[in-house]
């Protein structure tokens, strides 16, 4: 009877640990998944904010070449939502929207030099895309602590405190 009883508890906890396991295995997948297209949407970013600042500087439309493709797809942006929080998520949108809408005026008057509202939606483009960048670069430096949390910073790691006693 006693060995019926711990048969039943260590198939009772070898099912709850591996239904952890594997929770946790997903969610870290999930989490790589997501470092990658924060990665590929930053890289895609940072083309656009190079390229319309030197547009903005010479008031002109930016050349044909040079644009960055999409790099991310509907997958990737579903995952993406789920892993922001509603404020990364929508200065992420804002910037893309900003980005849209530039992009409509531009196939609207390709031919003619960009009018003062258009070089003005540019300037607001080049600033909302820096700030999606620039948290999307700072989600990706975190560093990941015990159970997906981000550890702290360096200032609270003993050899920089021992330092900063110096």
């Amino acid at each position: 009877m006693t060995a019926a009883i711990f048969g039943l508890l260590g198939v009772l906890v070898g099912g709850i640990l591996s239904g952890f396991v594997s929770w946790r295995l997903e969610r870290a997948r999930e989490a790589a998944a997501a470092r990658g297209v924060k990665r590929l949407l930053s890289n895609e970013l940072l083309g656009w904010q190079a390229i319309l600042q030197v547009a903005d500087r010479q008031k002109k439309w930016w050349p044909d070449s040079g644009v960055p493709p999409d790099s991310t797809t509907v997958e990737d942006r579903k995952l993406l939502a789920r892993q922001l929080s509603d404020d990364d998520w929508d200065r992420l949108v804002h910037a893309e929207h900003g980005l849209r809408l530039l992009r409509e005026a531009r196939e609207a008057n390709p031919s003619e030099d960009p009018k003062p509202s258009h070089l003005a939606l540019q300037g607001q483009a080049i600033q909302t895309i820096k700030l999606a960048r620039e948290m999307l670069d700072e989600l990706g430096s975190k560093r990941r602590g015990g159970w997906g949390s981000h550890a702290a910073d360096l200032g609270s790691w003993p050899l920089a405190k021992l330092k900063k006693a110096r």
